[in-house]
């Protein structure tokens, strides 16, 4: 079991890399699913708070990099009306 959450999570945080640096949004949602993986194996496995709190933190930034995304994308379609 650690080692399917740990494999996921780094799989899922390279996926996020690639994908946001192909400027896609699924490239967030990616990380999100990562630190998710990240905060349940440091929680279960090895509970390890800084190691918590940073997911958390990057969690959110992830939330708000998919909140300016989609607002960009709104402007950049009103803009073509």
């Amino acid at each position: 079991m650690v080692e399917i959450v740990s494999v996921l999570g780094m799989l899922f945080s390279v996926a996020g890399n690639l994908l946001l640096a192909k400027k896609s949004a699924l490239g967030f949602w990616c990380f999100l699913a990562g630190n998710l993986m990240w905060i349940l194996y440091s929680i279960l496995f090895s509970f390890n708070l800084p190691m918590v709190l940073q997911y958390l933190i990057f969690s959110v930034i992830n939330v708000y990099g998919i909140y300016e995304y989609r607002k960009g994308e709104k402007t950049r379609c009103n803009s073509k009306k």
